[in-house]
């Protein structure tokens, strides 16, 4: 039996058939192996979601080259793995003792 065929034998005596599994994608090398690794063991995949820092309301935190790259990538996933990736971002934000905190919320705000 190859490594693969082990790992996976027993990472889907685990699966639950009820959960929704979910990858959180960074667009880094390794979440990125992620997905060809979900593939390769035939597990399953509900949902991608990626999590956006934005440096004001309006203008997000990425450089335009990776905000390009992004779009990129999301285009490739959703042909190779029928999986529209969801970009979310924090909806409010607490301003206190000279600095600003992000709080993720459970009511993401689905991105621009």
């Amino acid at each position: 039996m190859t490594n693969y065929r082990l790992l996976n034998k027993y990472i889907t005596e685990e699966i639950d058939p009820n959960a929704v599994y979910v990858l959180s994608l960074s667009y880094g090398k390794d979440s990125l192996a992620c997905l060809g690794a979900i593939e390769k063991l035939g597990l399953p995949l509900h949902r991608i979601v990626h999590a956006e820092v934005w440096a004001t309301d309006t203008i997000p935190a990425d450089l335009p080259p990776m905000v390009d790259f992004k779009a990129k990538a999301d285009e490739i996933i959703e042909r190779r793995w029928g999986i529209k990736v969801e970009h979310i971002c924090a909806t409010k934000k607490i301003c206190g003792g000279g600095s600003t905190k992000t709080l993720l919320r459970t009511d993401v705000l689905q991105c621009a």
